[in-house]
């Protein structure tokens, strides 16, 4: 699968200042960050059966990130 965000990475687009203005506001992130393994884990088991009672809803996958 290719995407342009090494791209954005390697060209300057991605905003370093405001990257410190998170870390600075939240804190260091301790989740950890993920790769396409265990993405496709993730979409494996939304297409499953096992699944099927999973509908119309959101998953955040960004190893508590966001969590309250």
């Amino acid at each position: 699968m290719q995407t342009n965000i090494g791209n954005s990475l390697a060209d300057g687009r991605f905003n370093m200042e405001g990257m410190g203005l998170m870390k600075q506001a939240f804190g260091e992130w301790e989740g950890g960050y993920s790769d396409l393994n265990k993405m496709a884990t993730l979409v494996a088991f939304l297409c499953s059966e096992d699944a099927e009672m999973i509908n119309g809803a959101t998953v955040t996958a960004d190893g508590g990130m966001t969590a309250n």
